[in-house]
């Protein structure tokens, strides 16, 4: 019988495998990526403020002037933020699979509908219809959610 954490006994695994088994202990013990992404933005606004009142020698190759860093967190700075962060965040391409992450789903379904705007996500759940995407890319979408789980199965055992 295995013991937690130890590798099955269908023998030596290979490189590979391993190191996305290193990749994915390392991942579980990072906090929510919603936190993760809050902890960022403030550090980019605290290294902001702290390097807006540097100088820089080196020139901006588009205007010539000296690089200069603003302070995110002054009043026009962080209104324009807070006026444009709805239109910045349903821009963002890779929207639904952030979206499936900070939910923590292995497997999700995102529902997305065409609109002059661009993509816009309708919704993500936890157990996606596959008639749809099977059909129109002909990939077997269920067998691979289906080795997936079995995968994460024998690695739970």
């Amino acid at each position: 019988m295995n013991q937690p954490g130890n590798a099955p006994a269908s023998g030596p695994r290979s490189v590979v495998i391993r190191f996305l088994d290193a990749v994915e202990r390392v991942g579980n013990r990072l906090p929510d990526p919603a936190v993760l992404f809050l902890l960022l933005m403030l550090a980019v606004w605290g290294v902001s403020a702290l390097l807006a009142s540097v100088s820089f020698t080196e020139l901006d190759p588009r205007s010539g002037d000296p690089i200069r860093i603003r302070n995110l967190l002054e009043g026009a700075s962080f209104t324009a933020f807070m006026a444009d962060m709805v239109r910045t965040f349903v821009n963002f391409a890779p929207l639904g699979v952030v979206l499936v992450a900070m939910l923590g789903l292995g497997v999700a379904g995102v529902d997305l509908v065409a609109s002059a705007r661009g993509p816009l996500v309708l919704e993500v759940n936890s157990t996606p219809g596959l008639e749809g995407v099977e059909g129109a890319c002909g990939v077997d979408v269920a067998g691979a959610i289906i080795d997936y789980v079995a995968e994460k199965s024998k690695k739970n055992q």
